[in-house]
């Protein structure tokens, strides 16, 4: 029997107020692993990164595991971008194999480097760095990733994840993994959470130090409609990033001195079930985007503003 919408808040906010308590105790440090929060799909991060709701392509590995069992055959999904004056590169490549019982299988990797990055310990005569030599920082994650139908409207799914982090001599190992829930309440609303890194994920670097990269849950609902203009469809999105890492003036709000909530909103229409134009808000920033879906393959951009520059990212998915 599927729990009604009344038990399944009642159980959100006991697993919100354990966490409360665990985060409270013992803080990870804020930025570890941070090249995670860059996000993956140009579609959802052009909805400003309201997608747990909806997640229903290949990029759901990252937003909501759980939506992986909504994809009804194969696909393959890539992305690139590239920030801050291309100083930073990112990309992305994954597969995933749904099967006729309801359930998914999938493999990502995840590659966010800054490359020829000069380093310098002493001045010349006029107080000029001398470069000695240039290193580089890589930042790599796979996930492995399940999910299942579990009732007709309800999904569940997560990933194991490896993080692998190297930068100029030194380098990092570490393991965790999300937890994600989807919710149909009909064929136009449903509702989706994730809970990335549930247990906090730890990097053990080869100087003997250890990080802790804190948990986040991501939450969105997503409410859908034909329109007759067109032949479109419309779709609406609304969501919280809860980030357990303390307070932070970049946060919309806080809760105590435990976790900062930020606001995800996106909209987009869809015309001739071909070509979609995108826009929403991520924090303080704004993004848009647009996309073109044909029988086998799909092609989305996304741009979002950031106070050190924007950033432009383009993905695709290849069906199967």
């Amino acid at each position: 029997m599927i729990p009604s919408a009344q038990k399944i808040f009642r159980l959100a906010k006991v697993i919100l107020f354990a966490f409360l308590l665990a985060t409270n105790v013992a803080f990870g440090q804020k930025y570890t692993a941070d090249f995670l929060n860059i996000g993956i799909g140009a579609r959802a991060l052009a909805l400003g990164g309201a997608y747990s709701a909806i997640a229903n392509d290949a990029s759901a590995v990252y937003w909501n595991p759980a939506g992986l069992a909504q994809l009804a055959s194969p696909e393959m999904s890539l992305m690139h971008s590239s920030q801050f004056s291309d100083l930073l590169q990112a990309n992305f490549v994954n597969f995933i194999f749904p099967t006729k019982s309801g359930r998914a299988f999938g493999i990502s990797y995840f590659r966010v480097g800054v490359e020829d990055i000069p380093m310098a310990t002493q001045l010349d005569e006029f107080h000029r760095p001398i470069i000695e030599k240039y290193f580089q920082d890589l930042e790599h994650a796979i996930f492995l990733s399940f999910a299942s139908k579990v009732k007709k409207n309800l999904f569940i799914g997560g990933n194991l994840k490896t993080l692998y982090q190297q930068v100029a001599d030194h380098s990092a190992l570490g393991f965790g993994f999300d937890l994600g829930a989807l919710y149909q309440f009909s064929p136009k609303f449903s509702v989706g959470a994730c809970l990335q890194d549930a247990t906090g994920t730890y990097l053990f670097w080869d100087t003997g130090s250890r990080e802790m990269r804190n948990p986040n849950i991501l939450v969105s609902v997503s409410l859908a409609d034909k329109v007759p203009f067109l032949t479109g469809k419309i779709r609406a999105a609304i969501g919280q990033t809860i980030r357990f890492e303390g307070r932070s003036p970049e946060n919309l709000y806080s809760i105590g001195n435990v976790a900062g909530v930020d606001l995800n909103a996106g909209l987009e229409y869809e015309i001739f079930q071909t070509i979609s134009l995108r826009i929403g808000k991520e924090r303080n920033h704004l993004t848009a985007g647009a996309g073109m879906k044909f029988s086998f393959f799909s092609v989305d951009y996304a741009f979002v503003s950031y106070d050190l520059g924007n950033a432009h990212r383009i993905s695709g998915n290849i069906f199967f």
